[in-house]
């Protein structure tokens, strides 16, 4: 999905453009260490397992 920065997150500047999964991480949108490194290292696998489900789009 594709968002635009309403403020200066500390990744993306206001009005900047931000392209991301549609399950992401705290991280990816916004400067923080939220969700820690165990849980972040696992979303492409629950990418993977909710994109698998019979209730998927």
């Amino acid at each position: 999905m594709t968002l635009t920065a309403a403020g200066d997150t500390g990744v993306y500047d206001t009005g900047e453009q931000a392209t991301l999964n549609t399950i992401s991480g705290h991280r990816d949108g916004y400067a923080t260490l939220c969700p820690g490194a165990a849980l972040y290292s696992a979303l492409p696998e629950i990418r993977g397992a909710a994109g698998a489900s019979v209730y998927a789009r």
